[in-house]
C-alpha cells in the first residue's frame, strides 16, 4: 500500500460494506491463460486486508483491483512479423498481400502472448462513506477507466460522476489574478504555494515559481494572461494536505505530511491503517473544501 500521491475523484453511492463485499466476489481475479492479453479482478488489499475484499478504515472503505497484463513490445511484434513474412515470400516466390500479412500478425501475437512476461499492478479504491467520494489514486485516463469498468461490472448498476467543475480553468485564472493584485483570500481556505502552471491558446505551457520572486512572477503572469494564457494547475495547501490541482480537477503530488512511527503501534498493519486513515480524512476534507470554493453542483439527472 503506497501513500496517496495522485487521484481522480468520483461522486457515487456504493452499497454498505457487507453488500459491497458480496458484489466484489462476483468479479474475482484469475491468472491469465495463454489466450488472455490481460486479466483483472478484485483481491484483498495488499498489506491491509486480512482476507476480506472490502476493508473498513476510519470513515472509509478500501478495496483493490489487480491487473495482470502481458508485456509484448511493439518492436518485437513488428520484427517477428517481418521475419515470418520474408520467410513465406521466399518459399512462395512472390510478395504476400495485406490480408495475409494481417493473418501472420495475428499468429505472431498469439505466440508472443502465450509466453510473454506478466506485469502486475494494483489499484486500490478509497470510498468515503459519508461524503460518497470515491478516490482512485491515479490520474491516468486508461487506468481510471479500467478500474471503474470493473467496479461497474461487480456492482451491476451504478451512476458515477467524475467531479467536473464548469469553468474551473477560468476560476483558477481569476483567483490567481486576484491573488497577485493583493487579494490574499482569493484561494481561502487554501494557501497558494510556490508553483503555478499556465497554458496558452496554442498549447504552449509555462511554469512560474512565486516563492522566488513574487513581483517578477506577477509581471510575467500578467503578460501571459494578456496574451490569452490560462491557469492549468496550481499548488495548494489545506491543513495537512499539499497537492497540485489541475484545471480538470485531478490531483498530483499529494503530500499528507509525516507518517506515524512504527514503534507507536503493535503491528505494521496497525500503522498502515492509521496512516491511510489520516491521508484519506485529510484529502477528503481538501476535496470538499474545493467543491465549496468553486461552487460545485451536481448536474440534474
Amino acid at each position: 500500500m503506497k501513500p496517496l500521491r495522485s487521484a481522480t475523484v468520483f461522486r457515487l453511492a456504493l452499497p454498505p460494506l457487507a453488500a459491497l463485499e458480496d458484489h466484489l466476489k462476483e468479479v474475482p481475479f484469475h491468472d491469465p491463460d495463454a489466450r488472455d492479453i490481460y486479466t483483472a479482478g478484485f483481491v484483498p488489499t495488499p498489506t491491509l486486508s486480512e482476507g476480506e475484499l472490502a476493508t473498513s478504515v476510519l470513515g472509509a472503505t478500501v478495496f483493490c483491483l489487480r491487473v495482470d497484463e502481458k508485456v509484448v513490445p511493439g518492436g518485437v511484434v513488428l520484427a517477428e512479423v517481418q521475419k515470418r513474412v520474408e520467410t513465406e515470400e521466399e518459399e512462395l516466390g512472390f510478395r504476400v498481400g495485406r490480408k495475409r500479412r494481417s493473418e501472420i500478425k495475428e499468429v505472431v501475437l498469439a505466440d508472443l502472448y502465450a509466453r510473454a512476461l506478466i506485469r502486475t499492478s494494483y489499484t486500490p479504491f478509497f470510498y468515503c462513506r459519508d461524503s460518497q467520494l470515491l478516490i482512485v489514486p491515479t490520474t491516468s485516463a486508461k487506468a481510471t477507466s479500467r478500474a471503474t469498468k470493473y467496479l461497474l461490472r461487480a456492482i451491476g448498476a451504478i451512476e458515477s460522476r467524475t467531479i467536473h467543475i464548469d469553468g474551473l480553468k477560468g476560476g483558477l485564472t481569476t483567483r490567481l489574478d486576484g491573488y497577485l493584485r493583493g487579494d490574499e483570500a482569493a484561494f481561502a481556505p487554501f494557501e497558494l504555494l510556490s508553483s503555478v502552471w499556465l497554458e496558452g491558446p496554442g498549447g504552449q505551457k509555462v511554469a512560474y515559481q512565486l516563492s522566488s520572486d513574487l513581483e517578477a512572477a506577477s509581471e510575467g503572469i500578467q503578460e501571459a494572461l494578456t496574451a490569452g494564457f490560462q491557469v492549468s494547475a496550481v499548488q495548494l495547501s489545506h491543513t495537512a494536505c499539499d497537492f497540485r490541482l489541475t484545471s480538470d480537477f485531478r490531483f498530483k503530488g499529494i503530500d499528507s505530511g509525516e507518517k506515524a512511527a512504527a514503534h507507536d503501534f503493535e503491528t505494521e498493519q496497525d500503522r498502515l491503517r492509521h496512516d491511510l486513515s489520516a491521508e484519506i480524512v485529510s484529502f477528503e476534507a481538501a476535496v470538499k473544501a474545493l467543491m465549496d470554493l468553486f461552487g460545485y453542483k451536481e448536474k440534474a439527472e
